[in-house]
């Protein structure tokens, strides 16, 4: 039959339901295909803990800051070789005023010697020629700057170095509590098939009891497994000052030919 004979035909369906359910159906659509091409949360890669080490890391931070300051204590050692010049301005009130009066020629004239408002402006100028202590000072700041430049430099490789390790460590840790939930399980199905053969008559209750032992043991370890992988996060977040994402890394088993002997 014609599917336009049917669409025709349906007098029950009204047109303001057909219009809406054919408005739905791309919503829902859409809304299908946007949450099933959202990818899962999975782990960051180490390149990115690396990167985010270098500028948050507080080792990191504590050696920048010490060169910084050594390169700061250098600047001030040459500066002590520079000239200094000096002004110092002084003003003073007298209660009365000294003149002295010279005799020229027809006529007297008077000359202040101590004025009432007396201003005062003194200048002085130190040029440095030999100063040994300040190109010695000079020379250690210098070696100082050098040394914690090197440190710094030696702080940011040990720093990358645990971070990968903290890294590694998150990684292992989500793998064993992965590895734990699906032996926890394995283990409740198989105390499930257990209970199911004790209540036919075909398991023994020793069976079971094992089989319980084991459930709770494989709980255990999923309970060690989260406390891993906490502590291993924090970690990692401490040292790279990158929070990790939520969720682990694929591991795949290599199984490319090895490398002979020699190399």
């Amino acid at each position: 039959m014609d599917e336009s004979k049917v669409l025709s035909g349906n007098k029950s369906l009204p047109k303001s339901r057909g219009r809406t359910a054919y408005r739905v159906a791309p919503i829902a659509l859409t809304c299908s295909l946007i949450f099933a091409s959202t990818p899962a949360s999975a782990l960051e890669p180490l390149s990115r803990h690396l990167k985010s080490s270098e500028g948050r890391a507080f080792e990191n931070r504590e050696a920048e800051a010490l060169a910084n300051q050594r390169e700061e204590e250098t600047s001030r050692a040459w500066l002590r070789l520079a000239p200094t010049f000096v002004a110092t301005a002084s003003y003073t009130r007298n209660q009365y005023e000294s003149v002295m009066r010279v005799p020229s020629g027809n006529e007297i004239r008077e000359s202040v010697i101590v004025p009432n408002d007396q201003r005062d402006l003194y200048l002085t100028v130190v040029v440095p020629i030999i100063d040994v202590s300040s190109w010695e000072r000079i020379g250690a700041a210098k070696r100082n700057r050098d040394a914690s430049r090197a440190r710094q430099k030696a702080t940011a490789v040990d720093v990358k170095q645990r971070v990968a390790n903290a890294y590694y460590n998150v990684v292992g840790a989500e793998a064993v509590l992965s590895s734990a939930k699906r032996s926890l399980e394995a283990a409740e199905k198989s105390l499930t098939h257990v209970n199911t053969r004790n209540a036919a008559g075909m398991a023994q209750e020793l069976d079971v009891r094992r089989a319980s032992a084991e459930v709770e043991r494989n709980r255990q370890l999923v309970a060690d497994g989260d406390l891993q992988v906490a502590k291993s996060r924090r970690v990692l977040e401490t040292t790279s000052g990158l929070a990790p994402s939520p969720g682990a890394r694929e591991l795949t088993a290599a199984l490319d030919q090895e490398a002979p002997l020699a190399f």
